[in-house]
């Protein structure tokens, strides 16, 4: 069972026999689960594409030799890369690059 899906034993267990209220209000739950079961599905496959397509992006060379070029920094550069943030700045960044990229190239994948 799913997260969120409730078996036939625990509605039993909870509604007694003659709260009919009880009985409509499980009924809705699992229709609404039921109705949303496609978009869901869409929604989880979309996401697989997505971080399919981001793995087959390849890392860049300077990516690859960071580890180098960090070990050759001064203590104190070190503390002002974590003061200002450089990290998460990096981060951003190259994450905007990537977008910028598939904004330009999936347009022209797509139509041929």
């Amino acid at each position: 069972m799913e997260e969120g899906e409730v078996s036939f034993e625990e509605i039993s267990a909870e509604c007694s026999l003659w709260d009919v209220g009880c009985w409509m209000s499980a009924f809705g739950d699992w229709l609404v689960n039921v109705l949303l079961w496609f978009p869901r599905k869409v929604y989880e496959l979309f996401l697989a594409g997505i971080e399919e397509a981001l793995g087959a992006v390849p890392v860049p060379d300077i990516f690859a030799t960071w580890a180098t070029y960090s070990a050759q920094l001064a203590s104190g550069t070190a503390y002002f890369m974590d003061a200002f943030a450089i990290q998460e700045g990096v981060a951003i960044i190259t994450g905007v690059v990537v977008a910028k990229w598939f904004s330009r190239v999936l347009p022209w994948a797509i139509s041929g």
